[in-house]
């Protein structure tokens, strides 16, 4: 708000009485009259500076109140989410594998003392058994749905749309909890991104190994090797912005790691037990997929890294197969080097019978004599 101007006609009028003013006591009106009116717009004045300070005033308390009850709201909000959102959700992927997926189920709905929790089934539209125990298990699952899927990171994908505990924990048919370890994992204190715990490996029940990792995370461990998904809990949040790669059919789960882990420096919490059971015989663990997992694995390094970390995989990439060939030929070598020991010593032996047979007969002969 400006300064009030006194309209110019006015002052033009005042001027023009004071010239034509005949009397000094007319001279005295029209200065009164005039100073009234200078007297007036420097009031109007003040008014308005502080009027307007005033209101400047209030309109920024009024905007400061506004913004706190939007973060009050917004803390209750999220409060009130909190309270409401499971600390867990679980998701089994499945695919006509009815007696791995019972046997999952039951770790999780029969040898659990931890609640707080939701289950996800995304199920690849089996036709075997499978349905029959999903729907055994249906009134504990918060969701779960049997359709054709693009492959196993497609359907983990669409369990982690559906899913709302603040962690995450990918169990999949065939692979199953530990007793009531929930309790025990839940009972840590840990706020971190990704927190990952020892696995049992499974192979029958006579093959049982323990898969420990180590405490801290580097780069020559996470190069090398990849998180086990059924004893790993990730941050809902992480998946925000980012889900599996639906393009590779094995290391997606690696690639994600690597991402999180070196691009965007996640922490990270080693719990130091095993957490659950993985059953060895997928796809990734057969010996048969190596060629494809380095070849995923080379994809991914082009198409995410810069070309001298790129060119250093393919470097050594190329030495891992040189190694491996190598390793293959002494492997060969060995055994044949082995089989012409053993034919060597079977040689010699039929040498030492035979030379023996002619001892025999050559004493025959001279009692013969």
């Amino acid at each position: 708000m400006g300064l009030i101007s006194p309209p110019l006609t006015i002052l033009t009028i005042i001027r023009s009485f004071s010239l034509e003013c005949k009397t000094k006591r007319e001279l005295t009106i029209i200065q009164t009259l005039f100073i009234f009116l200078i007297t007036e717009h420097i009031l109007l004045y003040i008014i308005s500076i502080f009027a307007e300070t005033l209101w400047s005033n209030y309109h920024r308390k009024i905007y400061i109140y506004i913004q706190k009850s939007k973060s009050l709201i917004q803390t209750l909000t999220t409060t009130i989410n909190l309270n409401n959102m499971p600390q867990l959700t679980i998701i089994t992927i499945n695919r006509n594998d009815a007696q791995g997926l019972e046997k999952t189920l039951e770790s999780i709905w029969e040898k659990q003392s931890f609640k707080n929790f939701e289950h996800i089934i995304i199920d690849g539209a089996s036709t075997d058994n499978s349905i029959n125990i999903i729907k055994k298990y249906a009134s504990h699952l918060s969701y779960w749905v049997s359709e054709p899927d693009k492959g196993i990171y497609n359907a983990m994908n669409k369990g982690i749309i559906k899913a709302k505990g603040n962690y995450l924990l990918f169990l999949n048919s065939g692979d199953w909890l530990e007793n009531d370890i929930l309790t025990r994992v839940f009972k840590e204190s840990f706020t971190e991104d990704i927190v990952y715990a020892d696995l049992y490996l499974y192979r029958n029940a006579d093959d049982i190994q323990i898969s420990p990792y180590p405490d801290k995370l580097t780069l020559p461990f996470i190069y090398k090797y990849s998180l086990g998904h059924p004893s790993t809990f990730i941050k809902r949040e992480l998946f925000k912005d980012m889900l599996y790669e639906e393009k590779y059919q094995i290391i997606s789960d690696w690639a994600f790691f690597i991402k999180q882990i070196l691009l965007f420096n996640r922490t990270t919490k080693h719990l130091n037990f095993a957490v659950s059971y993985f059953n060895v015989y997928g796809i990734s663990s057969d010996p048969k997929s190596g060629n494809l997992i380095m070849q995923e694995r080379s994809d991914f390094f082009k198409n995410n890294f810069p070309y001298l970390i790129s060119e250093f995989y393919q470097n050594h990439t190329t030495l891992q197969e040189k190694v491996r060939t190598q390793e293959q030929a002494l492997d060969i070598l060995s055994k044949h080097r082995v089989q012409q020991l053993i034919d060597n010593v079977w040689i010699q032996r039929k040498a030492r019978q035979y030379i023996k047979f002619l001892f025999l007969v050559r004493r025959f002969l001279r009692r013969r004599r």
